[in-house]
């Protein structure tokens, strides 16, 4: 009879290889994604600002998976066009286009607050 004595990393490789495991990381993915997209709804009908892009530069939660340190990571991201993410995430003030002298100057905006998306995503998880 043999008997095999793994370290604790190689323990680890193995239980977060196994299909079970990451099946597991690929649904809470999900979850979380669905999670954001129903507050990054909620903060686009909590205002009566407009957008002035292209749709298809609205700003999106997208779900990617990574290799990682003991097999595939899931990573669940705001993604916008140029700094639009992070403006939902921490907020700014009006610059750019809509600020002094920009094309869009004369447009009534106020500073977006920051609504913190993705961070309460996750602490609320």
């Amino acid at each position: 009879m043999t008997v095999t004595i793994y370290s604790k990393k190689q323990v680890e490789r193995m239980i977060s290889y196994s299909s079970g495991v990451q099946g597991e990381l690929y649904r809470e993915a999900r979850r979380l994604q669905g999670r954001a997209e129903k507050r990054l709804e909620s903060i686009r009908g909590s205002t009566k600002w407009y957008k002035i892009a292209d749709p298809g530069n609205l700003t999106r939660i997208e779900v990617d998976g990574a290799d990682g340190k003991y097999g595939q990571d899931w990573l669940v991201s705001l993604v916008g066009h140029k700094m639009s993410a992070g403006a939902i995430e921490y907020g700014h003030m009006p610059s750019g286009i809509f600020g002094p002298g920009g094309k869009f100057a004369d447009v009534k905006t106020k500073p977006p607050k920051a609504t913190y998306l993705m961070t309460m995503t996750w602490v609320q998880a």
